[in-house]
């Protein structure tokens, strides 16, 4: 499963769940942290409070909020280069680590 910086919210929560499973080795980037969502709360003098409603743990109960979910194999995935190449490129270097470091079962 291959993550970047840009993965977030729900997609964390996904991480977290693939995880689990024997099959699965997350590469890439470390996610961004941004697990719960918030209720906003808009404030008198115009300004707006916003808080986390919810808590997501793995299976051992450690919290991601604000670190991210770092993977097993860490590479950049998208870096300077122009965002599309940056994806391919991500996405062909899994599939190499797949084959090579047998990641596939």
């Amino acid at each position: 499963m291959l993550t970047s910086e840009l993965t977030a919210s729900a997609a964390e929560v996904f991480t977290l769940r693939m995880r689990e499973l024997p099959n699965v080795v997350q590469v890439g980037e470390t996610t961004q942290g941004i697990f719960s969502d918030s209720t906003e709360k808009g404030l008198p003098n115009g300004w707006v409070l916003a808080m986390s409603t919810e808590i997501y743990r793995d299976p051992r109960g450690q919290n991601y909020e604000g670190a991210g979910v770092s993977p097993v194999v860490q590479y950049r995935v998208i870096g300077a280069e122009h965002a599309a190449d940056g994806y391919r490129n991500a996405i062909l270097r899994a599939a190499k680590l797949a084959a090579t470091h047998n990641l596939v079962h």
